[in-house]
């Protein structure tokens, strides 16, 4: 029998308790047993099966959890790329204004330094 920490009333078909009481069954078994039933629990198999079935339920979710992160890296990777090209394009356009107005600078003073 196994251990019960909780006290409840159940209404049942007088019969039936009749007939397991007869038969020498006890109604606590055999309520945990539909219980255990129920809830897909076997109080025998229970600590290995599930045990088997909570490892395997962990390595698929690890497996899961490394290929998501992978692909969550390389969406980064590919935002960060793009991010920088657009910093060096906008650089570069920077850069070429610049440089225009240097050399619009340069044409002003030799054209007032001619005169």
């Amino acid at each position: 029998m196994s251990c019960f920490n909780e006290t409840t009333s159940v209404k049942i078909n007088k019969q039936k308790k009749d007939l397991a009481k007869s038969r020498g069954l006890k109604l606590q078994d055999l309520l945990d047993h539909a219980l255990d039933e129920a809830l897909g629990i076997s109080s025998c198999d229970l600590s290995q099966i599930r045990i088997a079935e909570i490892d395997e339920e962990i390595k698929l979710l690890e497996d899961k959890k490394e290929k998501e992160i992978k692909d969550c890296q390389k969406k980064i990777d590919i935002l960060i790329k793009g991010l920088n090209e657009f910093k060096e394009a906008e650089e570069a356009e920077f850069d070429k204004k610049i440089k225009s107005l240097e050399f619009e600078k340069e044409y002003i003073k030799e054209v007032l330094g001619n005169k």
